[in-house]
């Protein structure tokens, strides 16, 4: 998960899903290397889904 803030077309956003979608991919690929971590189960790595609020907030 990756909580910001700001717009999500900037390039530090991009980076930041640059890493998640390769840590993800690399653990689910472990168990085909030889390596299976303690815990381990296998898992689909979906495509990005994002929400956002386009609300301002107030404080009070």
């Amino acid at each position: 998960m990756i909580k910001g803030k700001e717009n999500p077309n900037e390039h530090e956003f991009a980076e930041k899903i640059g890493v998640l979608y390769s840590l993800a991919y690399a653990v689910r690929m472990m168990p085909k290397q030889g390596y299976t971590p303690a815990g381990y189960f296998e898992y689909t790595v979906y495509p990005l889904e994002g929400i956002w609020d386009l609300r301002k907030r107030v404080r009070n």
